[in-house]
């Protein structure tokens, strides 16, 4: 997905009327009218910080950009990116399931974005029910590779 088209999913500006979230107020004039820029989040487990020259690209095209991990926080300080840091178990557990989902929706409410997109497979789990349960923001869902299910011979990954 292209920047215009993540544009075109809800950077329009203004309030959003449909949850009862507004954007921050910006006092504007007919002659300097700049829409506010796309909030993205990113959402990552450990490795997250693979994902820092990604990010970078689409600030310097206007994106205002964050980033929510279980890794490093260092290498996005360096970088100059927002890191949230949030409780994430990348294996099967229904308890650390729920407290990872609540941490989710917590940050989502705080950070109000207009898109968050989701790298590894839990959080494209949780990501849909927390901005669901929210009301804040969109979500676009990013698996990259087969994730431990496919290629783990654990049988935890096999049930």
């Amino acid at each position: 997905m292209n920047l215009s088209a993540f544009r075109a999913l809800g950077a329009s500006g203004g309030a959003r009327s449909a949850v009862g979230l507004a954007r921050p107020p910006v006092s504007r004039t007919a002659e300097n009218a700049v829409p506010d820029p796309l909030r993205l989040l990113v959402v990552g487990g450990e490795d997250h910080a693979l994902r820092i020259p990604f990010l970078e690209r689409l600030a310097r095209h206007g994106v205002a950009v964050e980033a929510a991990g279980t890794g490093d926080p260092a290498p996005f300080a360096a970088a100059g990116i927002p890191y949230h840091a949030y409780r994430l178990d990348r294996f099967v557990s229904p308890v650390e399931d729920v407290y990872s989902y609540r941490s989710l929706a917590d940050m989502l409410r705080r950070r109000l974005p207009d898109i968050v997109q989701t790298f590894d497979t839990k959080p494209a789990i949780l990501a849909p029910f927390a901005t669901r349960a929210t009301g804040v923001g969109r979500v676009v869902r990013t698996v990259n590779g087969l994730g431990w299910i496919y290629s783990s011979s654990s049988p935890t990954a096999r049930a």
